[in-house]
């Protein structure tokens, strides 16, 4: 007879689970010595840092290894809500396996609490697992593994088991042994796509100014194995924040990654198509825009998704929804490109090239007072020069994320995610983490502000004590960059809790790299490039870079806001951004918005 715990580890790693990033605690202790001997083990200082570690991890890893998440009961549950919670809006595979008090020691709802650190962590979980399940009593590995495949399965999502203390250190019940049954990867559902291939093939055949959206839910390997077909045509390629690097900055005719924080050039590109097939992409507001009926507003928009309700939310309005696995389709209508049509679209071409060359560069209006680095140029002059095996990790949420769809250049090959969906402050760090266990001979950065990085600097600790490869910039303003700017044009002037002066101080990152035996350098704007910086950049080890911002810069073109006459909040459609071009290089760049 062999423990529960033993067995349960064994099945998850017959699943294809090959590291277990974890938060010590008792209610998970079998758990936890049983994983020891069985995965890669990673300890992290909080358990939202193991959680988005694992997200991540699991968004860029080769196949053969995955990544699961191991906490304790109570506190070990909130405090991973949040990564929870990021990996269900963003569509990932997520496994969470928590502790719980022993089964006789539950409080079923009756009262508040009766065992030790005890709260329903699977009533906590279940509105946003596509499972959330309580082990109460032994479970066998068939249905631990229906469980895994549903959070691998299209519409991925994150997957909760919550094992009791004392099931956890049975001796399993040996009918749950019997099962000779072998893990089998998911099989993707096939759907019968033929005619809406055909009609897409057919508009595209029509179509003068053809765009292609990209979402995150088509994988990596999909798009390096059928993109380059779609290339061979010269047909525009634009992605979502959630697929940055399905196309690279490389491809002749990428058309950027348009939305509400993205980049003006990239806005005018999608904003001026007459066809736009929105492939794994909820069309969402970060991608349509506030102003969502004026998305595309002389296109035809067809869109590819797994789940049938994006298609008829109605924000925008799709002219030809597609429920089907959005690799699949990829699949197809690359295949059919191959084959053909011919296409009229060098006038399209062009003109996406010229927006291109005109307006990727930092606009002139970001500029940064003395002694300050101007941030807009600083990370787009880093991420071009960064080599194809370089992973980046560009945060989450603030003016380092803003930044990131503005400016940013990604080469094919490079490994980028990020999490929009929820936007939470303090993915950055942990995120990059788990981007360098999963390719720790890989170099990873990590652009996070000063704000951000305050909520879970902790996690500093994980990449010293693992030595990784890891080069975190922080934009070091003194604030909270972007809710400073949405102040300071909303109120007037009137700030609440942002910087130093209402109330909001932020630590010293030197004393704190120091403090986790972390290489530091501080970056002004006469010593970048320094023999310093390429030194340490270069370097294997973990390393900060303080990037000392402008606290009163706010990074431009931006989308704007404002009341119409009925008191309503009223934003402009994306391309048109703050401060306005001239209306000779509107006339120029635009021809097909009048």
């Amino acid at each position: 007879m062999s423990k529960y715990s033993d067995d349960f580890m064994d099945w998850i790693k017959e699943a294809g689970f090959t590291h277990c990033f974890f938060v010590a605690g008792g209610n998970a202790m079998h758990l936890i010595e049983s994983a020891s001997s069985r995965f890669i083990c990673t300890p992290f200082i909080n358990e939202i840092g193991a959680g988005i570690a694992a997200e991540s991890f699991n968004e860029i890893c080769v196949e053969e290894q995955r990544a699961f998440v191991l906490v304790t009961a109570g506190p070990g549950i909130t405090n991973l809500t949040t990564a929870v919670a990021s990996a269900w809006v963003d569509r990932r595979e997520l496994l969470v396996v928590g502790g719980q008090a022993k089964s006789t020691n539950l409080a079923r709802g009756l009262v508040r609490q009766v065992g030790f650190q005890e709260i329903g962590g699977v009533a906590l979980l279940e509105t946003i697992t596509k499972a959330s399940v309580l082990v109460d009593d032994q479970i066998g590995k068939d249905e631990i593994w229906s469980y895994i495949r549903q959070s691998k399965t299209e519409p991925k999502g994150p997957v909760f088991l919550e094992v009791c203390l004392d099931i956890s250190m049975q001796q399993t019940r040996s009918e749950l042994m019997v099962s000779t049954t072998k893990w089998q990867p998911v099989i993707p559902e096939i759907s019968d796509i033929e005619k809406d291939l055909e009609f897409a093939v057919e508009e595209i055949s029509k179509s003068k100014r053809p765009v292609f959206l990209i979402g995150g839910v088509v994988d990596r390997k999909t798009c390096s194995q059928d993109l380059s077909k779609i290339m061979a045509l010269g047909i525009p390629i634009a992605t979502t924040f959630n697929g940055a690097d399905r196309c690279g900055f490389d491809y002749e005719f990428f058309a950027g990654r348009p939305g509400w924080y993205g980049s003006r050039w990239a806005n005018l590109i999608v904003q001026q198509a007459d066809l736009v097939i929105a492939i794994g992409s909820r069309l969402g507001l970060m991608e349509t825009g506030y102003n969502w009926e004026s998305f595309s507003p002389n296109a035809q928009i067809i869109q590819v998704d797994v789940e049938r309700h994006e298609l008829s939310k109605g924000q925008p309005k799709i002219d030809r929804p597609v429920e089907a696995n959005p690799n699949q389709f990829l699949k197809g209508i690359a295949k059919k490109l191959e084959e053909g049509p011919s296409l009229e679209i060098s006038d399209w071409r062009n003109l996406v090239s010229k927006i291109k060359d005109r307006l990727v560069k930092p606009e002139s209006i970001n500029y940064a007072g003395n002694g300050y680095v101007e941030y807009a140029s600083f990370v787009q002059d880093v991420t071009s020069k960064l080599s194809f095996s370089d992973n980046v990790n560009p945060c989450s949420s603030g003016g380092n994320f803003e930044s990131f769809g503005k400016l940013m250049i990604n080469k094919s090959g490079q490994k980028w995610v990020t999490s929009p969906g929820l936007a939470s402050m303090g993915f950055g760090l942990s995120g990059g983490i788990g981007m360098s266990l999963a390719y720790p001979d890989y170099r990873t950065l990590v652009f996070e502000g000063d704000g951000g990085l305050a909520q879970n600097l902790q996690e500093f600790g994980v990449a010293k004590s693992n030595n990784l490869n890891l080069k975190v910039f922080i934009a070091d303003n003194g604030n909270y960059g972007s809710i400073k700017a949405h102040q300071k044009s909303a109120f007037d002037n009137h700030y609440i809790g942002c910087d130093k002066e209402t109330g909001l101080w932020l630590p010293d990152w030197e004393l704190i790299a120091h403090a986790f035996g972390i290489s530091v350098m501080t970056i002004s704007s006469n010593n970048y490039e320094t023999e310093e910086f390429v030194k340490l950049f270069n370097s294997d080890a973990p390393a900060v870079f303080v990037v000392k911002v402008d606290p009163e810069q706010v990074i431009y073109p931006k989308i704007a806001s404002a009341r119409n006459t009925k008191g309503e909040v009223v934003s402009n459609p994306l391309h048109i951004m703050e401060p306005p071009l001239s209306d000779d290089l509107m006339n120029e760049l635009c021809p097909h918005l009048k």
